[in-house]
């Protein structure tokens, strides 16, 4: 008989010694990209109401980057957290629709932080914390959100107990305590989307949150059952019930082939299967010269998967009256590329959200359901023009990432000259960046 799943990726985060350069380049970016979220995030008024609600919380381990005070690790993870999602700017896997930064970055930044930890140590750890949300989430695929779950709030607790437990140095046995109490604090229902509430925003946090108590109790000696993942009451049983999961592919190569990697960075504020159709948008636009009223009619080509997300229900995601609600609108975020030739964070603010240009131009946006695609965040966009033309979009293509990451940071976050201290976070530390960061 085989040793549970949660053993297996626990005994991986306690025992790789050599991560990919490749990997630990990537994870300096994501950090880079956190932390940029979260200086942006903590001006909105869910930002606001998020620090004013659990900045009292414990006594002075991590600090606190809106303000440069010091709060408990994780109170300053649950902030840090639900900041860095709630612009809807975070980095996603494609498979799964997990965003792993969110949760894992802010816990390896407290921990770090609180433990005195080298900055190459959170390195490893967000390169750990990254290949464990990738292999817990790929036997559930894209399946929890028609369930109505989101998947990081299922999925992020238990990857960032492994994050925690790798700073903390816990045995392979602890981890895997540690991640089966985290499958007790797995969930996030999506009725959010119903009317625009924030609560979408507190799964990362929550989960960075719970992952450090997660860890903190295994260590104490608190047990948690290791089969967590793949029991007959463990965590694909309670939500994909009555389908089962294929778990082989939680552990196919681990350790040579790493599939963290996967996870995709957002250079537009929306959910991040729109991104591929803006990116489409732009293309037809800037290449054809496109003026809106020469616009007849929108077609995308979409997977099924895709349409209860971004096209349901159509009434809402025609006329979007929340941040949420705008984000995750495959028709007004087309508009607004079509129309403006950029989507900002301007764009999911609530003055747009009445802009008649774009609200017009949405009703012309048409979906069609294409079985054949949803390999990845794939699709096709097609305008028809007023003449009768038919203008297709080039495929998205992105080979210049880290310069992308950068700009974006300088960006959102206000300070483009601290982006050279954050990527250097292996020779400064945790500490240091923490308190460049703060503002």
């Amino acid at each position: 008989m085989s040793e549970p799943l949660a053993l297996t990726l626990a005994r991986f985060a306690a025992e790789t010694k050599e991560i990919p350069e490749p990997d630990r380049a990537l994870a300096r970016l994501r950090i880079l990209d956190t932390i940029g979220l979260i200086r942006a995030g903590m001006a909105t008024p869910q930002g606001r109401a998020c620090i004013a609600g659990m900045a009292a919380d414990g006594a002075p381990e991590a600090t606190l980057i809106p303000g440069g005070r010091k709060i408990s690790g994780r109170a300053a993870a649950m902030i840090h957290g639900t900041l860095a999602h709630c612009l809807d700017f975070d980095d996603t896997f494609p498979d799964t629709l997990v965003h792993p930064g969110s949760v894992v970055v802010p816990v390896a930044l407290a921990l770090g932080e609180k433990l005195g930890k080298s900055g190459g140590d959170v390195i490893d750890a967000v390169a750990i914390g990254y290949e464990v949300a990738a292999r817990i989430g790929a036997p559930a695929g894209r399946k929890l959100a028609p369930r109505g779950f989101h998947a990081s709030g299922v999925f992020g607790p238990m990857a960032g107990a492994a994050t925690a437990g790798r700073l903390m140095g816990l045995s392979a046995g602890q981890i895997a305590n540690a991640m089966g109490h985290a499958g007790s604090m797995a969930g996030g229902l999506m009725e959010f989307s119903t009317d625009g509430s924030w609560t979408k925003w507190l799964h990362t946090g929550w989960s960075a949150h719970g992952a450090i108590l997660a860890a903190a109790l295994a260590a104490a000696g608190f047990r948690g059952p290791p089969t967590v993942l793949d029991g007959k009451n463990g965590l694909y049983a309670a939500f994909l019930k009555p389908e089962s999961a294929d778990t082989s592919r939680a552990t196919t190569e681990l350790g040579a082939r790493w599939d963290g990697r996967e996870a995709g960075f957002k250079f537009y504020p929306t959910a991040h299967i729109v991104q591929p159709f803006i990116d489409m948008a732009l293309d037809v636009r800037e290449r054809h010269r496109l003026a809106p009223e020469r616009i007849a009619a929108v077609r995308c080509d979409i997977p099924p998967w895709m349409a209860p997300i971004m096209c349901e229900p159509r009434a809402v995601k025609l006329r979007p009256k929340s941040q949420v609600n705008v984000a995750a609108s495959l028709y007004f975020l087309v508009a607004a590329a079509l129309i403006d030739g950029a989507v900002t964070l301007d764009t999911i603010a609530e003055p747009s959200f009445s802009r008649a240009d774009i609200l017009a131009l949405a009703r012309k946006v048409a979906p069609h359901i294409d079985p054949a695609l949803g390999a990845s965040f794939d699709g096709r966009l097609a305008v028809t023009t007023t003449d009768g033309q038919t203008l297709k979009a080039a495929a998205p293509t992105d080979d210049a990432v880290p310069r992308k990451v950068r700009a974006k940071f300088a960006t959102i976050a206000g300070a483009a000259d601290l982006a050279a201290i954050i990527e250097d976070i292996a020779a400064r530390g945790p500490a240091a960046v923490m308190r460049a960061a703060s503002v």
